[in-house]
């Protein structure tokens, strides 16, 4: 498992469908989650990208996730719906993730080194 991939929806350097193609073909890998500062979008452009091509790739499936700025560090929100609000406390951040049936991971907890603005907006 990766569960915490960034892709050129945020800081990272791959196109959603690019980093879907190198978890395939590079790793060994059987779930990957995008998981894009403070967006679904990359995430979801790499599941549809995934789910159309399930057949082909094997075993990999793909999670729906955001790295979502909390008051207190980056919280990973997986298997979301919709995106979760940033900047809000840890707690409230977790119920957001909770409150869709998703599941809620602390990333860089208690963190002041890290910027906090949105990437994208």
């Amino acid at each position: 498992f990766d569960l915490h991939i960034h892709t050129t929806f945020s800081d990272g350097l791959l196109e959603p469908e690019d980093a879907v193609n190198y978890a395939v073909a590079r790793t060994k890998l059987r779930v990957i989650a995008i998981t894009d500062h403070n967006t679904l979008d990359g995430a979801r452009q790499a599941y549809d990208y995934w789910w159309h091509h399930r057949d082909t790739f094997g075993q990999i499936e793909v999670v729906i996730g955001e790295e979502i700025s909390t008051t207190d560090g980056h919280m990973l929100g997986l298997f979301l719906r919709e995106p979760v609000l940033p900047h809000m406390s840890p707690a409230d951040t977790v119920r957001a993730i909770h409150e869709q049936g998703g599941l809620a991971i602390a990333a860089h907890p208690f963190t002041h080194l890290l910027w906090f603005g949105d990437l994208k907006g």
